[in-house]
Parts: C-alpha cells; sequence; structure tokens
C-alpha cells in the first residue's frame, strides 16, 4: 500500500519530465541561435542540461550508445560552443 501511494504521488512529476526535457531543448536552440555572444552561451549551458537529462534517461533505459551520444558526444560539442562564445571574437 504504502509503494503504491508514493507511485501515485511521484506519478505528476514522471508525467511532466519529458516536457521539461522539450522546454529545455527548444529553449537551447532559440538561446544559441542568437546574435549576441552572451545570450548564445546561456544558450549552450541549456543545452547541456537538457543533453545530460537526456543522456541519463538512455542510461537508466540501457541505451548505452545513445547514452554515450548525449552524455559524451553532444556534451563535448556544446561545452566547446560554451567556451567560444565566452571569449571576444
Amino acid at each position: 500500500m504504502r509503494y503504491w501511494v508514493v507511485q501515485n504521488l511521484l506519478h505528476p512529476v514522471d508525467s511532466l519530465y519529458p516536457w521539461l526535457i522539450v522546454f529545455l531543448s527548444l529553449l537551447g536552440a532559440r538561446l544559441v541561435s542568437s546574435a549576441t555572444r552572451r545570450t548564445r552561451k546561456i544558450g549552450f549551458a541549456v543545452w547541456m542540461i537538457s543533453n545530460g537529462m537526456i543522456g541519463f534517461g538512455f542510461y537508466q533505459t540501457g541505451d548505452i550508445p545513445q547514452a554515450l551520444l548525449f552524455l559524451v558526444g553532444y556534451e563535448y560539442y556544446n561545452f566547446r560552443g560554451f567556451l567560444n562564445n565566452r571569449r571576444e571574437t
């Protein structure tokens, strides 16, 4: 009975999690397309968070190739973008 109550309480959080990832991914895409360096830098940081969340989800389900793509591949390029937008160009 106790497990059922905990599961019921967590259900709204579980159902909102994918929408949070979608929101962060689209927000990051919008910000990295900005003309200002500072906004692009923030966008890459937002993408790092969303890609980390996506990669962790793939890791939890056992999809290691996708987890590596998001946690290593995309994170590397997001980090590069973040650093490149930190400098004066």
